[in-house]
């Protein structure tokens, strides 16, 4: 498995998405007292795409994309209908000169959902440019923040873009067919509901 650095195709998808938060709690009672594990250090996001809304051409599009990644076996990235873009986004502090890029709960309370891939960033400390500008990295954890060059804890950093969320398939890839008119060209009637579930890669 791998990650393969391409955005699942730009196709009509808003008209009944649902989005999920996973993140399963373990309960093991005794009856007198209970236990809960946590097995997840994260939570992820996982979306369910109707297809009655997607024109044919597109299902052989999304089809053709995902036989590419081997279905189920390589991740890529997508663009969620619900949260393409951060808008004037609210970073909370690590260390350093570094600051957390996840996504923000409101406008004013920084959130724990990691962003890995984003285009397009602008970022802003105290409502004007970074005085002496800033990247993306990693800290020794693992988690995404952007390194604001001598910047530190009590500035309001904030960052504006486009993001997306790396994904693998999480469904079967099916569909039924009739022939029109008597004549065998298959037309594609229906197809089935695509599950995406998020991966930290």
């Amino acid at each position: 498995m791998a990650f393969q650095n391409e955005l699942f195709p730009s196709v009509k998808l808003v008209h009944g998405v649902a989005k999920s938060i996973l993140d399963p709690v373990a309960i093991v009672s005794n009856g007198n007292t209970e236990y809960r594990i946590k097995r997840n250090r994260y939570e992820r996001y996982q979306w369910l795409i109707p297809s009655n809304n997607i024109t044919d051409e597109d299902k052989v599009t999304i089809s053709g994309f995902l036989a590419d990644k081997d279905y189920a076996l390589d991740s890529f990235k997508f663009q969620d209908p619900d949260l393409p873009r951060l808008d004037n986004a609210k970073l909370g502090y690590d260390n350093a000169s570094d600051w957390f890029f996840n996504i923000p709960y409101d406008e004013n309370t920084p959130g724990k959902h990691r962003v890995f891939h984003s285009d397009n960033l602008v970022v802003t400390v105290d409502g004007g440019p970074a005085p002496f500008g800033w990247s993306l990295a990693t800290n020794s954890s693992g988690n995404p923040v952007i390194h604001i060059t001598s910047v530190f804890d009590g500035s309001d950093v904030r960052v504006t873009g486009d993001i997306y969320f790396v994904v693998r398939l999480d469904s079967t890839i099916g569909w039924s067919i009739k022939a029109v008119d008597g004549v065998n060209e298959p037309t594609i009637v229906g197809y089935s509901e695509l599950k995406l579930i998020e991966v930290f890669e």
